[in-house]
């Protein structure tokens, strides 16, 4: 039979793995387009690009997803990138990560959340070898995405950086967590010549959408760690009794 004392020594380990067990968990696909093939005949697929003229403008394109139930933090956001010719991806691109009210994308100002950058070369095969590659891209401070929201994932290049190249695709292919889902309306992105960006919704290019994908990690919900902090309380209570010198009757039994 385990002593009181013993109980009290290994209870504070237990506990605390259980507490951090989560945030220790490995980061899952909460949703993603990108395993979606681009239908036989030949060809290499459908292409966007992102570009910025000093002076002139910039041309953006963005997917749009919806998260399910439960909080995440972000893990990475992967787009697949288009080598067309001999056009490397600019050291400069990133994806920005936008928070909006409404599933059907209205043409309105939507409030960014974060810059992704910190690319990352992703090693899974893609449809094109050769042709296209799989980069991530994560924030450098944490961003939890909230549950039942919708975001959107643009890619930008700062004015006077070379064109960037990735690919395209029309989301019937999405896969991830139950609730969470990719939206058949892109968005579009036009800069003024100040460099300042305006995004909408596709309108007739609806379905020509950014080929990405979404990882995280779950957040514990906070019965999670009440729950934690009650059995922390618990075994400081037996510590105490532990600790409490035996009364004289108890010595002599």
């Amino acid at each position: 039979m385990i002593s009181i004392k013993a109980f009290s020594l290994w209870l504070p380990a237990v506990l605390i793995g259980f507490l951090w067990l989560p945030a220790r968990s490995t980061a899952e696909v909460l949703v993603s387009n990108l395993d979606e093939r681009f239908p036989s005949g030949g060809g290499t697929g459908e292409i966007g690009q992102s570009f910025s003229t000093p002076g002139v403008g910039g041309y953006y394109q963005g997917g749009v997803f919806r998260t399910g139930p439960g909080q995440f933090q972000l893990g990475t956001v992967t787009v697949e990138h288009a080598h067309w010719g001999e056009v490397p991806v600019p050291a400069d691109f990133r994806l920005l990560l936008f928070k909006q009210p409404e599933f059907s994308l209205p043409r309105v100002d939507i409030d960014l959340v974060a810059e992704l950058r910190n690319p990352v070369l992703d090693p899974t095969p893609t449809q094109f070898p050769g042709f296209s590659q799989r980069v991530g891209y994560s924030s450098l401070s944490p961003v939890v995405l909230e549950p039942d929201t919708t975001y959107c994932v643009g890619t930008y290049l700062p004015p006077g950086k070379a064109v960037a190249l990735f690919m395209l695709v029309h989301t019937t292919g999405e896969k991830g967590l139950p609730g969470w889902s990719i939206s058949d309306f892109g968005q579009l992105g036009i800069s003024d010549p100040a460099g300042s960006v305006t995004w909408g919704g596709f309108g007739t290019l609806a379905h020509d959408i950014l080929k990405f994908g979404v990882t995280g990690v779950a957040v514990p919900e906070p019965e999670v760690w009440s729950l934690a902090m009650a059995g922390i309380l618990t075994m400081a209570a037996i510590r105490c009794l532990a600790d409490r010198p035996r009364s004289a009757s108890a010595k002599e039994v």
